[in-house]
């Protein structure tokens, strides 16, 4: 379930007006670093009580800071954001690096995000920044963060939350949104995967109005941060909002790998895009927003990780995975709570399919994987093994 954004459903008559000539290079620059405010918000909010976590909305619309004091170095942790009514759940898989003080996020690149992570006095801080395409539900969300051997909870209240009100903003978005926490981007933007149906949406615009959206492509290419940039026209379209003054609107399915793209929303049909120099005239732009594609084989993933529960073979599975069970014949039982001695849910046969929802938790020498049947089924598995099976349940292929 995706936050409360609604789709706009536009009449098939509906007659919308052609684009205008806006002008078919835009010259950009974008901002400088320092310290990022989630660093701030991390350093100022220092819990007297370890592990700890917390979070706040940011004054930058769809934008949080998440902080994480105590995670262990180099160890995967996942985050889970559950909302006031339990309906929406976002997850994330991080790993902080003690060997560059930056924070891994799976699935994603390194300049895609600007998390950091910084140690004083023993003590870790990981401070990152998710976003979403339109407002969260209201209310006190849960933070819920699990790495191996621990778990800890904290709260970020949206009951306050700034969002873009009547101010126009729009997203590029692919499907994850829907099951991740994503990253905000760093100075230049956030990621797309590469076909994965990229979405654009908007809000905060007129209801029923016709906005210009235009896509502009960096002429470069082979890299992602840069300070200047010089972009050219791909493709545009007129689009109308709905009687919230929301749109959505599907991203052009020809858009290149590694490459970056700019996505403006102008509802000015005379509005001059850029100075005589090319260079872009914010004040005619009415909302912006920029975005990578996603070179196939650029993210990291976490699941390399040699990390295990003391005795357990080394972990193949992560959250969010899709796995079955791999035994050589023998059923595996699904566990309410991780141990042995716990009550069964259900036996699994071989080949039984799921997703692993939750852990690892370590007990009786076993990772334990917290998981969903096909079936429907919700409990505890062992990752193995033993001297007939070296693992009970695998990755599928």
């Amino acid at each position: 379930m995706t936050p409360t954004f609604t789709p706009v459903n536009i009449p098939i008559n509906t007659a919308l007006p052609p684009l205008p000539d806006f002008g078919d290079v835009l010259i950009y620059a974008t901002g400088g670093g320092g310290v990022s405010e989630a660093q701030i918000f991390c350093q100022s909010n220092f819990p007297g009580q370890i592990p700890a976590t917390a979070g706040m909305v940011s004054d930058h619309p769809q934008t949080a800071y998440l902080c994480f004091w105590g995670i262990p170095l180099d160890v995967p942790f996942q985050v889970e954001l559950i909302s006031p009514n339990n309906e929406i759940k976002l997850k994330g898989i991080f790993k902080a690096l003690s060997a560059t003080n930056e924070v891994a996020w799976s699935g994603h690149i390194p300049e895609e995000h600007d998390a950091m992570v910084e140690t004083k006095n023993g003590v870790s801080s990981v401070s990152v920044s998710p976003w979403w395409p339109d407002e969260l539900p209201e209310g006190k969300w849960q933070i819920h963060v699990t790495w191996i051997g621990g778990e800890t909870y904290g709260i970020f209240d949206a009951s306050t939350m700034t969002n873009s009100g009547s101010t126009p903003y729009i997203r590029a978005t692919d499907p994850r949104i829907e099951t991740e926490i994503l990253p905000s981007g760093g100075l230049t933007g956030h990621l797309i995967h590469p076909g994965g149906a990229g979405k654009v949406v908007g809000g905060g615009f007129v209801k029923r109005s016709v906005v210009y959206l235009l896509v502009y492509a960096d002429e470069q290419t082979g890299h992602y941060e840069p300070f200047w940039t010089r972009y050219v026209f791909v493709s545009g379209e007129s689009v109308l909002t709905d009687n919230n003054g929301n749109f959505i609107a599907n991203l052009p399915a020809n858009l290149e790998q590694g490459r970056l793209y700019m996505v403006l929303g102008v509802t000015n049909p005379n509005a001059k895009l850029a100075d005589d120099s090319d260079n872009i005239n914010s004040q005619a732009i009415d909302a912006k927003d920029i975005f990578y594609i996603q070179p196939s084989a650029s993210t990291f993933d976490v699941s390399q990780s040699s990390a295990s529960c003391p005795g357990a073979p080394k972990q193949r599975m992560v959250v969010n995975q899709r796995g079955y069970v791999c035994t050589k014949g023998d059923n595996v039982r699904l566990k309410d709570a991780p141990a042995s001695s716990a009550s069964t849910v259900v036996s699994l046969k071989n080949g039984s399919q799921f997703t692993v929802i939750g852990g690892p938790a370590c007990a009786e020498n076993w990772s334990w994987w917290q998981i969903k049947t096909d079936a429907g089924n919700n409990g505890w598995i062992s990752e193995g093994g033993d001297e007939v099976d070296p693992y009970f349940i695998c990755p599928q292929p």
